[in-house]
């Protein structure tokens, strides 16, 4: 079972590495566990991070935070934004750099770092309890 000391939060992005998380995938899969169970826990810890990022989101037009969106697999949930419509979402994001203004000139605001950093214990716990209860429904715990 993953315990605090398994998970990565990475001070130069948004990753949680969860140790063991491959290996147990490949064994609920030879056990006949449904692949979407697993993809399902990993949305739900996404989804965590993505409410709270919306709410991080700097707002003038509301376009920024209402572009989050949530992907998983077996392995990792990710929280994207920006899109066509949203464009400028990496700049308000990383910031921008432009030489001929003498350097950064729009300061980073990564809320969605910010928003995996508050919500990082419930994550965990997501990640741990769908886990616990994917054993229990296949009756192997």
């Amino acid at each position: 079972m993953a315990g605090i000391d398994d998970i990565d939060f990475s001070s130069g992005g948004f990753t949680v590495r969860v140790e063991g998380l491959r290996k147990f995938s490949r064994d609920m899969n030879a056990a006949g566990v449904d692949a979407e169970d697993i993809k399902d826990v990993m949305w739900s810890a996404g989804n965590i991070v993505a409410r709270r990022a919306t709410w991080l989101a700097p707002r003038r037009t509301g376009k920024l935070a209402n572009n989050m969106r949530v992907g998983q697999a077996k392995t990792k949930a990710t929280v994207k934004v920006g899109s066509a419509a949203v464009p400028y979402a990496r700049f308000v994001y990383f910031g921008r750099f432009n030489e001929a203004k003498g350097g950064l000139y729009q300061t980073d605001n990564p809320f969605i770092y910010e928003a995996l950093s508050q919500t990082r214990g419930e994550v965990l716990r997501t990640i741990e309890d769908g886990i616990e209860d994917i054993l229990v429904r296949h009756d192997l715990k």
